[in-house]
């Protein structure tokens, strides 16, 4: 699936059509007001029964990162918080904010969690929390 057409053209994806959709690290990036529609787009064009994991970054480890730091902002919490590479993030969820917007397109939710990821800064890792949901579209 070409995560390029969130948001904006997904009558054209086929419907029923794949078994899973990965979207990592990509929804902060469509504004709040058209996540429903890129969502419901991608939950039709799941087969029945098939699965969408969806991956953002977490607000609530960056924000707690930039408290326990007494309101200096590490690099890794300021990307989570405002994007990276020249692009600004347009959305940003909390755990259970993630689970609602999957739960409202239609999505079961299978899990819901946060997981540990190792963030490259300079010749460094710094740990970080993404959340990930698993969303499976009823038979």
């Amino acid at each position: 699936m070409d995560i390029s057409k969130i948001p904006g053209s997904t009558d054209d994806w086929p419907k029923d059509t794949f078994d899973m959709a990965i979207i990592e690290n990509a929804i902060e990036f469509i504004p709040m007001e058209s996540i429903p529609e890129s969502l419901d787009g991608l939950f039709d064009a799941l087969r029945p029964g098939g699965e969408a994991v969806v991956f953002a970054y977490s607000l609530e480890w960056a924000a707690a990162n930039i408290l326990s730091r007494n309101n200096r902002v590490s690099s890794v919490a300021y990307n989570w918080i405002y994007g990276n590479m020249g692009q600004g993030h347009s959305s940003g969820f909390t755990l259970p904010a993630l689970r609602a917007v999957v739960r409202s397109a239609g999505f079961l939710v299978r899990k819901a969690t946060q997981i540990e990821v190792g963030v490259p800064v300079g010749d460094d890792h710094v740990g970080a929390l993404q959340n990930m949901i698993v969303g499976l579209k009823p038979e």
